[in-house]
């Protein structure tokens, strides 16, 4: 343990000083195996998969819990009914980060960092005549990469219905005693009148009264343990809500014990229909806004996105941080959603997370995503058609670092490769989050531009895009200027 930190803090000295010999390592992100439900392939499959694509390290985010709950009304509590898929909570946190290790350490392949997908916060909206049950907010997904240990997995903030496991013997006691109670006092009201009149009833009056004034206490003893039960509810299923409580909650959790937290696909539509059941989930890019402290967002993936583009929420998110609103910057990543190849068209390597890294561990990759020292890239798989960023400096600082000029001048050079591409692409520069520069050039090119209308003690940041013929895509870090 203590030789890791010491390799941990040897990584992080080297990125903040810009070590030279770093090289740019391309990474599958968010990426299932066969832990999770959906994921087909094992470590070794997708190892040999991501060699031949020339992937030199795969991000798991194999599903932390797919659960779902759901009780009728009056009774949501005490009626409620639980459904499991595969995940790694089934699976077992500390099998699922054995397996990973142990593959790392045998030295074969590529490099795996395990991490986990989280639901933060999902919901019911349900309707009894005609019957209709619509289940919300299952794909608005929180990242957690680099978590290895099974107790913070374990312990994950996340809705997973009104009785979490570790609460279950408490409230399972306190519905024992309460129960108690209530049959005690039904009987000590009721049996006395029944012997009294035992002799004047027929048994066929006696079932028909006695009967409905036996029911009334465990009517009474039900609509209470429903109480209970809800007043001990941390997570309201059945209702939208407008606040991010318990998304914030999640990200503060993976903050706090070191996981880089990204929000998942925040443009993505789901929607799916099974007679009487739906599951949906509207894009939720107002969660960039709402919520803090996350490192990142899915600015790239297997269907068109526009938050990388001038003015967007992104941009409102930078500018914070100009203004002193938010400490920290917000990256933008590549993301698959990757199950199996050819699922959905997809295939490893259509989208990448290029990482600029002093090395290949787990150490120096996360490392160098929390400072943003990465770009993103999308291919074309039927051409193979992709851009490479060779580089993006502004006055020497690489992508994700922090500039400064003393003579009220900023330098911007961008260098970009390209395969199988003949054809112009657009390039746009953004400064603070208006169009500064747009050229359209032809892969490979280096351009360059200077911006001498800083002044003194203002602060300004850079980034790029660049688009060429659908899918094709590449967007580039900021980098911070004083």
């Amino acid at each position: 343990m203590r030789s890791r930190r010491i390799a941990a803090f040897m990584v992080g000295i080297a990125l903040a000083a810009g070590f030279a010999r770093a090289d740019d390592y391309r990474c599958a992100v968010h990426i299932h195996s066969r832990a999770s439900y959906g994921g087909v392939y094992g470590l070794e499959e997708l190892s040999a998969l991501a060699e031949r694509r020339g992937i030199d390290a795969v991000f798991l985010t194999d599903s932390h819990a797919l659960q779902a709950e759901y009780g009728p009304p009056p009774f949501r509590h005490l009626a409620a009914v639980r459904y499991n898929l595969p995940s790694v909570m089934t699976l077992g946190p500390r099998r699922y980060l054995r397996e990973i290790r142990r593959y790392n350490e045998s030295g074969s392949g590529v490099l795996f960092v395990p991490g986990v997908e989280v639901i933060p916060r999902h919901y019911w909206d349900d309707r009894i005549a005609p019957p209709r049950w619509t289940l919300h907010n299952t794909q608005r997904n929180l990242m957690l990469l680099g978590c290895e240990k099974p107790r913070v997995i374990r312990r994950i903030p996340a809705t997973l219905g009104f009785l979490p496991r570790r609460d279950r013997a408490a409230r399972g006691l306190v519905a024992l005693l309460v129960g108690a109670v209530l049959v005690l006092a039904s009987g000590y009201l009721w049996f006395p009148a029944a012997a009294s009149r035992w002799d004047r009833l027929s048994l066929r009056a006696w079932k028909g009264r006695y009967l409905v004034l036996a029911l009334l206490p465990l009517i009474a003893a039900a609509a209470i343990l429903e109480i209970v039960f809800g007043s001990f509810d941390r997570y309201d299923l059945y209702g939208a809500r407008r606040d991010c409580d318990t998304e914030q909650r999640v990200i503060d959790y993976g903050q706090r014990h070191g996981a880089f937290v990204y929000w998942a696909h925040p443009e993505a539509f789901d929607h799916h229909e099974w007679g009487p059941l739906t599951m949906d989930t509207r894009p939720y890019p107002e969660v960039l806004s709402k919520t803090r402290g996350y490192h990142a967002f899915g600015v790239l993936y297997e269907q068109e996105t526009t938050l990388y583009r001038e003015g967007s929420r992104w941009d409102t998110v930078l500018r914070e941080v100009l203004q002193g609103a938010r400490m920290r910057p917000v990256w933008g990543i590549g993301e698959m959603l990757y199950r199996e190849e050819g699922h959905a068209g997809k295939q490893l390597g259509n989208v990448d997370t290029v990482i600029r890294a002093p090395a290949l561990t787990r150490d120096a990759l996360m490392g160098a995503l929390r400072r943003g020292r990465f770009y993103a890239s999308r291919r074309n798989p039927s051409t193979d058609e992709r851009l490479t960023l060779r580089d993006f400096t502004v006055n020497g600082v690489y992508c994700g670092g922090y500039a400064r000029t003393s003579d009220g001048a900023a330098t911007v050079q961008l260098s970009v490769g390209g395969s199988a591409t003949n054809e112009p692409v657009r390039v746009a520069v953004i400064r603070d989050g208006t169009l500064w520069r747009e050229e359209h050039a032809t892969p490979p090119f280096e351009l360059a531009w200077t911006d001498d209308e800083i002044r003194s003690g203002e602060r300004h940041y850079y980034r790029c895009y660049v688009e060429g013929a659908y899918p094709v895509r590449l967007v580039a870090n900021p980098v911070f200027v004083e």
